[in-house]
């Protein structure tokens, strides 16, 4: 990714920081079950927890861009 791209990546992500992480999640995996249904027996953890392991994965990956080979 180029310094522009990573910049424009953490300026979107910090306007979703105040978002609920279970109103995320709901989003996120109802889209992706939508998609492919049988990707849900993937996932048996509670709604709550998987979303807030969503968040902070994705927290860790968007402020890890620009040092991808420490991730």
């Amino acid at each position: 990714m180029t310094t522009e791209e990573i910049k424009i990546v953490k300026q979107t992500w910090r306007n979703l920081e105040g978002i609920d992480p279970t109103l995320f999640g709901d989003v996120f995996y109802s889209r992706l079950f939508i998609a492919d249904p049988s990707l849900k027996k993937m996932f048996r953890l509670p709604q709550e927890v998987q979303s807030k392991k969503l968040i902070d994965t994705l927290d860790l990956i968007v402020k890890s861009l620009g040092r991808l080979d420490e991730l």
